[in-house]
C-alpha cells in the first residue's frame, strides 16, 4: 500500500495502524463501533491516504470474516497460526529474539520439560490446560 514512509513521519498514521491491529481485541458487537472511531480519528487527522487500508480492514475483517470471526475478545488462543503460536512461545521462553546457544538449549530443556509434564497429566486424565490468566 506504499504507507511505510507516511508511518515512519505521521504518528497519527501509526496510530490508525494501530488501532485497526487492536480491534479483533474488541467483543464483536463492538467492532463496528470501533472501526467507526478509527475512521473518524483518522479523518480528524487529516490522513486521507489510509482510506484504501481502511476499506480494506472493513472489507475483510468485518463484512468478509464477520465480526464474530474477527473478535478473539477473551479467547484463549488469539491465532489460528499454529506456527505463530509456537514462535511466541519459544520467544518467550528464550526471553530474547537472538538466543545464544546456552540459552537456546535452556529454552529447548525448559520446553521439553512442559510438554513431558502436560503428556503425564493427561495420561492420568488430568486437564492440560492452564485457566486463562485473570486481566
Amino acid at each position: 500500500l506504499g504507507h511505510v514512509e507516511l508511518l515512519r513521519q505521521n504518528p497519527a498514521a501509526r496510530r490508525v495502524y494501530k488501532m485497526c491491529q487492536a480491534l479483533p481485541l474488541l467483543p464483536a458487537n463492538m467492532i463496528e463501533e470501533g472501526y467507526d472511531h478509527v475512521v473518524n480519528f483518522a479523518q480528524q487527522a487529516g490522513i486521507l491516504h489510509l482510506a484504501v487500508f481502511l476499506n480494506y480492514v472493513h472489507r475483510v475483517g468485518i463484512t468478509g470474516v464477520g465480526v464474530e470471526s474477527f473478535s478473539v475478545y477473551k479467547q484463549r488462543r488469539r491465532t489460528n497460526n499454529d506456527m505463530e503460536s509456537y514462535h511466541r512461545k519459544l520467544r518467550d521462553t528464550m526471553n530474547t529474539a537472538h538466543p545464544n546457544v546456552w540459552v537456546f538449549t535452556d529454552g529447548l530443556r525448559a520446553l521439553e520439560h512442559e510438554a513431558s509434564v502436560t503428556l503425564a497429566s493427561l495420561q492420568r486424565g488430568l486437564n492440560a490446560v492452564r485457566p486463562p490468566r485473570p486481566r
